[in-house]
């Protein structure tokens, strides 16, 4: 059985309150002649533009099983024999904790570099994930699961390795 995560938009609705809140503060701010407030304005259009495509997308955005880990965002796929190790993580940004699904290699993942500048522009991924080489970094943020749920699901499709050196 297949685990498969969805964008949820109860997780998402507070998100995008605050930004479309940041949006007017920095509208009124632009008005009232402060020239950062512009600054604001285009910057929590574009993430109050992001917010709400993701509220509307419909199909699995996470999905796990015997095959391995896909993550519809990126697009990336990554079998379980490529997979050395893996963890769930909390990072801090600013005041909230972003959960995330860390995958560490066994060699180098192979990943499309123009994928990857698109789901930094559409905020799927940060910069700095995007760049890693070392580790893939899937955020689990805005999904109608939890971490312990993903892990459960890993726990459940990943199989044994192979103790033996075979």
């Amino acid at each position: 059985m297949t685990f498969e995560a969805r964008v949820s938009p109860r997780r998402i609705a507070p998100a995008l309150g605050g930004t479309v809140l940041l949006l007017a503060i920095g509208l009124a701010a632009a008005l009232a002649g402060v020239a950062m407030g512009w600054v604001l304005a285009a910057f929590m259009l574009w993430s109050a533009a992001g917010l709400a495509r993701r509220m509307r997308r419909r199909d699995p955005v996470l999905t796990i099983d015997a095959a391995g880990v896909r993550d519809a965002r990126l697009p990336v796929a990554v079998a379980w024999d490529e997979v050395e190790r893996l963890r769930t993580v909390d990072r801090r940004v600013m005041l909230s904790k972003v959960p995330l699904l860390e995958l560490v290699p066994k060699g180098r993942f192979d990943r499309d570099r123009s994928q990857l500048v698109r789901a930094v522009l559409r905020g799927d991924v940060s910069l700095a994930d995007a760049r890693d080489e070392a580790r893939l970094m899937l955020d689990l943020r805005y999904l109608d699961v939890t971490p312990e749920q993903v892990m459960a699901a890993v726990r459940e499709h990943r199989p044994a390795p192979d103790r033996t050196g075979r």
